[in-house]
């Protein structure tokens, strides 16, 4: 079990609505979950913007000032559009905004770290009129967007890449870029995929290359022939 919180160990703190996790929402650049989040309490759009691009104690002291606006009647605004608090449309935003934090990658790191871990937030708050964000509504959506992650890195792990490197039969490759010849020379990082160290064979794996000339654009097995 791990309680996600800033005052925590990573991955906690990493997974925390207070951490710079920059993201695009929207069109509206976002510093960290917590000032989007802030930014809903206020009615007006112009002021939305600058409260998006705040991150930890900062976002959550601007949001403070609205605290009584919004809770007295239920409602949250986002661009204009207003949204009741328990409603599903408002539910779909934040479905939305946290599917746009989940391509940080230093986000998706941590999520990854929990493995299968129960998350908790014992620092949130329950009741839905009191906070933008339940513990509930948040650790829910971190599991949901953890089981995407896996998904995806699972099927990404089926398929080979565009380009293998040379020492895919399980050869380390040598301390330096090498030559055909075995010296060490200078070269571009492209040329690192077309030499082998002396004595290896270009079509490794016992694979022979394809049968004509190609080009500089063609590979074989990850290898430039």
């Amino acid at each position: 079990m791990i309680d996600i919180g800033s005052d925590e160990e990573w991955p906690g703190a990493a997974l925390s609505n207070f951490t710079l996790h920059r993201f695009v929402f929207e069109n509206t650049k976002c510093a960290s979950m917590e000032g989007f989040l802030q930014a809903l309490k206020f009615e007006d759009p112009t002021e939305q913007p600058v409260i998006c691009n705040l991150a930890g104690i900062a976002a959550k002291k601007r949001g403070r000032t609205r605290n009584k606006a919004w809770e007295s009647i239920q409602k949250l605004w986002w661009k204009g559009k207003e949204f009741d608090r328990s409603g599903r449309e408002y539910q779909e935003l934040l479905d939305r905004a946290f599917t746009a934090l989940s391509q940080n990658e230093a986000f998706k790191a941590a999520l990854r770290a929990t493995e299968e871990s129960s998350l908790i937030h014992t620092v949130g708050k329950s009741e839905l009129t009191k906070t933008v964000l339940t513990e509930q509504e948040f650790c829910t959506r971190l599991m949901r967007i953890r089981e995407k992650i896996k998904q995806e890195d699972a099927e990404g792990s089926t398929h080979l890449p565009h380009r293998i490197p040379n020492h895919r039969c399980g050869l380390e490759p040598p301390e330096g870029p090498f030559s055909t010849s075995g010296k060490i020379v200078k070269e571009t990082p492209e040329e690192e995929w077309t030499h082998l160290p002396r004595g290896t064979s270009n079509h490794c794996c016992g694979l022979e290359p394809p049968p004509g000339p190609t080009s500089s654009s063609d590979r074989f097995g990850g290898v430039l022939m």
